[in-house]
């Protein structure tokens, strides 16, 4: 257990991640009160401008499109600051793997999008 996150589940391979990609919202669907209807998500502040004072596991999401697309974007538990302005740790489990402790930030932006892309999710 890591952060209180049980970092040793992994998906369920009957889930929606028969093509191997993201699919990474099943983790909230699994540990948040996320509604379980993605279409319902919607783009709440971005987690880079709230981040010193939005607190720990709440649920974020990319929506690239201004909806969420399970093919395109990515879910994920915040977990806190990085201690700078440049990004941000969160949890995501991406297709039949394990949860991982993520540190977003600029230098990883070309798989995990960009610290400045994640916002919180409203419905």
């Amino acid at each position: 257990m890591t952060n209180g996150i049980k970092d040793e589940v992994v998906l369920s391979p009957s889930s929606n991640c028969l093509s191997k990609v993201f699919h990474s919202e099943e983790v909230l669907m699994a540990y948040c009160s996320s509604p379980t209807i993605t279409m319902a998500w919607r783009p709440g502040p971005k987690v880079m401008d709230i981040c010193q004072s939005l607190p720990s596991y709440i649920a974020i999401a990319t929506f690239i499109s201004g909806t969420f697309d399970p093919l395109r974007d990515i879910a994920g538990i915040f977990l806190g600051c990085n201690g700078t302005t440049t990004g941000f740790q969160a949890v995501i489990a991406l297709c039949n793997s394990k949860m991982n402790i993520v540190d977003l930030t600029q230098d990883n932006s070309p798989f995990f999008h960009s610290p400045d892309s994640y916002h919180v999710i409203v419905s």
